[in-house]
């Protein structure tokens, strides 16, 4: 794989041009899966088969007794505070904003879209804004296993 120096020279990065990525980390060791409820066999957790038995053991208990802060869903998350967590677009008012012309996507990735706004927008991850004279097109990129990543 091409390496391409950024602009100040010091890091590295990978050409995107490149037919084939970077390979995908992988796990040091075995991993087991551990059903965290019986009652919800797709809450699950991946623990490493080095452990010793009985930290094994107590590691499980502790991950089962508090299986409740995992969130398994978007579902799972309605209503975070914006001052847990929000974001904000820091522009420069130096820098005159720039409107993108509007990219047209083929069916599925309007698709992958709409379904992506109206699950987050559905449980108050995010509002509509509008803004009149700065536009950024989403950037839908091909997840490694499948399905769609908004960007």
């Amino acid at each position: 794989m091409t390496l391409q120096g950024l602009p100040n020279g010091n890091e590295l990065i990978d050409d995107p041009r490149e037919e084939n990525p970077t390979p995908m980390a992988q796990p040091t060791e075995e991993l087991e899966t551990i059903i965290l409820n019986e009652e919800f066999p797709d809450r699950w957790v991946k623990i490493g088969t080095n452990l010793d038995p009985d930290l094994r053991r107590q590691f499980v208990d502790f991950l089962r007794q508090h299986a409740e802060v995992f969130a398994w869903s978007y579902d799972d998350m309605p209503g975070i505070s914006p001052d847990v967590i929000s974001h904000k677009l820091s522009i420069s008012p130096a820098h005159k904003p720039v409107r993108q012309k509007r990219r047209s996507y083929d069916a599925e990735r309007y698709e992958a879209m709409r379904a992506k706004v109206d699950k987050l927008k559905a449980i108050g991850f995010f509002r509509e804004a509008t803004y009149p004279v700065w536009l950024a097109n989403s950037v839908m990129v091909r997840k490694a296993r499948g399905g769609w990543r908004m960007c």
